[in-house]
């Protein structure tokens, strides 16, 4: 890279050249020019048990009881219950 008055720019110098120019068109135009975009995603709970196969959702169901069952101090026997897998 060739400045003016006959100098030029080693490698680092190249670097911090092009560092500062976009600094300067990031500065001068923000809406137009930016590294990176704000994209905010929401996933629902819905969404997620959609993808599940109705073994997940159980296993999901049975892992979540359990979950409550120990905060809650519950030490129940749960029946089993027997589920169609025809979904």
């Amino acid at each position: 890279m060739v400045l003016g008055r006959g100098r030029e720019l080693d490698n680092f110098g190249q670097r911090i050249a092009v560092l500062f120019s976009r600094l300067w068109l990031f500065n001068r135009q923000p809406g137009r020019r930016r590294d990176r975009k704000n994209v905010e995603v929401v996933v629902g709970i819905e969404h997620r048990i959609s993808l599940m196969s109705s073994e997940e959702r159980l296993e999901e169901l049975r892992r979540l009881q359990a979950k409550v069952d120990l905060l809650m101090g519950n030490v129940i026997e749960r029946e089993t219950v027997e589920v169609n897998s025809e979904d």
